[in-house]
């Protein structure tokens, strides 16, 4: 049977979150690559470690759910995620029986632009 010390734990955690920032950092410039092309490599590092550190906080824990919310966080803006009816759902306090908290706060995130705009999404409460 395979046992891990702590450190090592660690240490393979921390490889497996580098591994997925690369991925991320890639999944970026293939899906945004004129505005990624725009940024000095130490912005979008900075943006997709913000981003990841962020989907953890809300407890979004699988890949694909802080992929969505760092792409999210690209197209409205890297705040936009502090307006009171994006944080009323990342925070679970709005639910959806059969929606993910990612997937309601995107599929909310398109009615508000479809209705206002995407600067209206990023600034509007």
């Amino acid at each position: 049977m395979l046992t891990f010390r702590p450190r090592q734990l660690e240490d393979l955690s921390h490889n497996l979150k580098l591994d997925f920032e690369v991925r991320l950092r890639d999944h970026l410039r293939r899906a945004f690559p004129g505005p990624v092309r725009r940024m000095s490599r130490e912005a979008l590092d900075e943006f997709v470690r913000g981003g990841v550190t962020r989907a953890l906080e809300y407890g979004l824990t699988t890949e694909r759910d802080a992929c969505k919310l760092v792409s999210a966080m690209f197209v409205l803006g890297r705040d936009f995620d502090q307006q009171p009816w994006a944080r009323e759902i990342l925070r679970g306090t709005r639910v959806h029986r059969r929606l993910s908290k990612i997937d309601l706060l995107l599929r909310e995130a398109m009615h508000r632009e479809s209705s206002t705009g995407v600067d209206d999404v990023r600034q509007a409460g």
